[in-house]
Formats: structure tokens, sequence, C-alpha cells
């Protein structure tokens, strides 16, 4: 079972995306900047998604699993954001650790994906009400 599947639409016409390298496990948060190039539409996302996808090895629940897990704990005993800093927005993670903030799910899927070098499914990305 992967978590998060995009349903497949049509390709955008977009430019292609590289070649990912090796994962980066130790990876810094970092917040995705939207103003460096022109906002892409859904489904230039979701086309770019699919071609990234196609690159990588898809992950494994038990790949996955922990990262939920860690979420989940976190926000049932209040350790996960006690301050509400994430309100608002969507947050990635990877390895137990939040590796970046977007108010963008896909933007945030797509630009993570890239930087680690993951499997764009291998992220955890999750949304937080605004305070």
């Amino acid at each position: 079972m992967l978590v998060d599947r995009i349903g497949i639409v049509p390709d955008g016409g977009r430019d292609t995306i590289p070649s990912v390298n090796a994962p980066n496990p130790g990876a810094a948060m970092t917040e995705t900047d939207p103003t460096t190039e022109p906002e892409l539409t859904t489904e230039e996302y979701i086309s770019q998604l699919r071609e990234l996808e196609a690159q990588l090895p898809p992950p494994t629940w038990d790949e996955v699993m922990p990262e939920w897990k860690w979420l989940h704990e976190g926000m049932a005993n209040g350790t996960f954001d006690p301050e509400y800093k994430y309100g608002g927005l969507c947050v990635a993670i990877y390895n137990q650790q939040v590796v970046g903030t977007d108010t963008n799910r896909l933007r945030l899927r797509l630009n993570k994906a890239r930087e680690l070098g993951v499997h764009p499914e291998r992220l955890v990305i999750t949304d937080f009400y605004p305070a």
C-alpha cells in the first residue's frame, strides 16, 4: 500500500525532470520558494511527479510506516509542533524529521523528492489547519 497516491492526468507539456541523486538522509528542513519559477498547474505538477516516480523504485509500506508512526505519536503526546507553527501549511516528513513546508502539497512533494533524491511517495506529506 502506498500513501497519498495521485491519479493519472495528461502531460502538461513542461520540461522533463533531471535524473535524481542518491538520498540525503541528513537533510535539514527548508521551505520551498514558490517565487523562483512560474507556478505550475496541478496537471503539470502531477506530470512531473509521474516522471520522477518512473526513475526510482516505489517505497514499501515498511519504509514509510515509521514516518507516519512518528508523526501520529508526536501529535498524540503533544511533542509534534506544540507551538502550532505549521498551522496552515503542508509539512514534508522524511527519516522522522520535518524536511520542508509549503502551502502547496504537490510543489512540496516534487521539490523535496528532487532535493532528497527519493521517490515522491517516500515522503509523508500532511497538512494542518490554520490557527
